[in-house]
């Protein structure tokens, strides 16, 4: 998009240099705030939480939606009230809500049984049956977009062995780290059943997806350790491995099960586990060798989504959360091809084929769709949705 031009009080017009089969979708996630509410204000430039850059937006609130924010404490809770100037019919029936933050597993589900709060968002998985079985609560569960993967430092070194050329540019290696993993006992031990094994990056809802892509490599740790040998490192090598501890569903046990599943082919794990507070940053600044990241193709619900941002070359316009040197050039002309191609069975084309190098080349490791869990009382009716959002303005209270 090159401008905006306003055609009337309720009109506007985008101005592209070029097609965007997109658009649409992109538009989506775009939020339209009171020019002369920001002005008054002085909150015309952007906050951001990431580098603690906040304004008078980022604690109050303006817009046109259900709710209206009552009182705000940072990490502490969130009140809001029915909008009674809302332009639209309510499909709700609640007068309040009250959003708290409770980081902890354990507190959250102390508070719920203790009827402290009617509805928790997500629910640890090993707690739903012990919820299921509690008289006058219920867990509605259904399949996430979110892919769950393990992204891989392209870079000439590895931050944990500097000095020495990077494994992990071959891609026996990549394929040997892939078939060593068992994605069939994490899902079934560490998700307790609840999630999908997943061979690539986007979940089957979203555009592009491709079932003859869609399968994993198989473990097998003899094989991992003949890609090993073939590639130069018969006694495996050190690599990082970091995970978020607070951001996905048993992120930080994931991680502690690949390690151990790594070390039977001689692959030695500096392991990393942190708050998603200095996790995504140290993440973003391509300071980790393999690391566990989530990915739900949103708000786009479209392939491309995982090809213009991981996949395509990092080069101030793709590749945004590119931040470890992958680069290949077949995948960055389809990024470029998809970007503008209307003709819509020939972008999917373009997305599937980037998605098949990924996986032949094993340019990611993708684990599993994590499920949408959500533990409520019995009084609460609240629709789920596969992107994980919980929306209030659907929630109804039983009397």
């Amino acid at each position: 998009m090159t401008g905006v031009e306003k055609v009337d009080d309720y009109t506007v017009d985008l101005i592209l240099r070029g097609a965007y089969p997109l658009l649409l979708n992109d538009l989506a996630a775009i939020y339209i705030m009171s020019k002369p509410w920001m002005e008054e204000h002085d909150a015309l430039k952007p906050g951001n939480t990431a580098t603690g850059v906040v304004t008078y937006a980022s604690a109050h609130a303006n817009g046109t939606g259900p709710f209206k924010l009552k009182s705000y404490e940072p990490d502490a809770r969130s009140v809001f009230e029915v909008n009674k100037d809302w332009w639209d019919k309510p499909q709700h029936n609640l007068t309040e809500v009250e959003f708290r933050p409770i980081a902890s597993d354990a507190t959250r589900v102390a508070a719920l049984l203790s009827g402290e709060v009617d509805m928790i968002v997500p629910v640890p998985l090993q707690d739903v049956d012990r919820i299921n079985g509690t008289d006058g609560l219920k867990v509605v569960e259904n399949p996430s977009l979110r892919t769950i993967m393990l992204a891989l430092n392209f870079k000439k070194e590895l931050h944990a062995a500097p000095g020495v050329a990077n494994p992990m540019t071959s891609v026996k290696v990549r394929q040997a780290l892939w078939h060593a993993i068992d994605v069939n006992t994490i899902q079934k031990r560490l998700m307790r059943g609840k999630s999908r094994v997943a061979g690539m990056l986007v979940a089957p809802a979203v555009t592009g997806h491709d079932d003859a892509i869609d399968v994993p490599l198989e473990y097998d740790v003899d094989k991992a350790k003949t890609l090993l040998a073939e590639a130069g490192y018969p006694d495996g090598f050190k690599t990082g491995l970091s995970c978020s501890n607070d951001r996905y569903i048993a992120d930080e046990q994931i991680c502690l099960a690949i390690s151990s599943m790594w070390a039977k082919i001689g692959v030695q794990v500096d392991l990393s586990v942190e708050s998603k507070t200095t996790y995504f940053p140290r993440m973003d600044n391509g300071e980790l060798d393999v690391y566990l990241l989530g990915w739900a193709s949103l708000p786009a619900m479209d392939g491309y989504s995982v090809l213009q941002a991981l996949l395509a070359t990092n080069d101030g316009t793709f590749g945004g959360s590119n931040p470890n040197g992958l680069s290949d050039p077949r995948i960055d002309a389809l990024a470029r091809s998809a970007s503008v191609e209307l003709e819509e069975t020939q972008r999917v084309d373009m997305l599937k084929e980037a998605f098949r190098i990924t996986h032949d080349d094993a340019l990611f490791i993708p684990l599993h769709q994590q499920p949408v869990a959500w533990a409520m009382s019995n009084k609460v009716d609240i629709p789920q949705f596969p992107d994980e959002y919980v929306r209030p303005w659907f929630a109804q209270i039983k009397k």
